[in-house]
This record gives C-alpha cells, structure tokens and sequence, in this order.
C-alpha cells in the first residue's frame, strides 16, 4: 500500500477511465510497476522526491498506458538512466543541456527531454538545438491533459495503425 494523496488516487483513477473510453489504453495494456521498481525509478531523483502525481502515475500506469506516450521513452525500465542519456546528449549533440539538480523522467524521440526540478511541480522540457529550457506544464497532470488533448479521431487511428501492424 502507498500513501498517496486522495486526489492524486481520484485522478488516477479518472485517467483510467478516459483512457479506457478514447481506446487510447485497454485494460491490458495498462500495467503499473511494483514498489521496488517504483523505488529504482525514485532512486535516480537527485533531491527528495518528484511531485505525488508523477509517483502515482508511475505505481499506476508505469510499465504502460497505451497509446498515451506514442513515441515517447517514459514508461519502465526505458525512464532508467535518463539522467546519464542528457549528459551523453551534452557531451555529443547540444552543449546546453541542463542537467544540474533535474531528475529526468522522459523525453520524446531522443530530442525533448522532459524533467523536474527540486520544490518545484511544473514539467520542465529541453529540445536539442532549441531554444533553452522551459515549461512544459504547471504541473504533471496537466502534462498528461495535454497528451490527452488530441482530437479523439487520432485515438482512433492510433489504435486502427496498431491493429493493423499485428496482422502484416
């Protein structure tokens, strides 16, 4: 059992539910990690811990959630060792990577990096070559609203693209 604040349960489980209703995720694709993975991920955090919401979101969802994150690297074991990734991308791609005091959760196709900062519940992102650091979202649920934000036909064309990759 964890200790999750009660709105971060209530938004969890509401994720589920509109991830279930786009067919972003099916009930078999959705798979949440274990404490000890949840514990490996928090392990790579240089301050005390990321927002609650991102520590559920791991327990619930960690190991998959569908289509949500296509083309991303967010999900278990592909979030370890992201810290290293943006200091290999410093050293070889962009000089100006930040690493600092970030605990790096994710990025997207190996271009946007995506951290948080110690006391600070905002989503920060970097894109190589871009134009520096900045806010991705106040937070990490709206982070995810915003993944969510698409129109639901391209739900639905992620999901046909699926289906019809498994019968080639």
């Amino acid at each position: 059992m964890h200790d999750e604040e009660p709105h971060v349960d209530a938004w969890l489980d509401q994720l589920a539910e509109e991830l279930l209703r786009l067919d972003a995720a099916r009930p078999e694709e959705i798979r949440e990690c274990t404490e000890q993975e949840v514990r490996q991920i928090l392990a790579e955090c240089p301050f005390g811990s990321p927002p609650s919401a991102y520590v559920g979101f791991m327990r619930r969802f960690g190991r998959g959630a569908g289509n949500l994150f296509r083309g991303s690297d967010i999900h278990y074991p592909a979030c370890l060792g992201l810290r290293e990734y943006a200091e290999e991308c410093r050293r070889e791609e962009d000089e100006n990577v930040p690493i600092g005091e970030r605990f790096f959760f994710g990025h997207h196709q190996g271009y946007v990096l995506y951290c948080f900062k110690p006391e600070d519940e905002r989503v920060w992102s970097y894109t190589l070559q871009g134009d520096g650091e900045e806010v991705a979202a106040p937070g990490f649920q709206s982070f995810i609203a915003d993944r969510l934000a698409i129109p639901e036909r391209f739900w639905k064309r992620f999901r046909e693209r699926d289906e019809g990759n498994r019968k080639s």
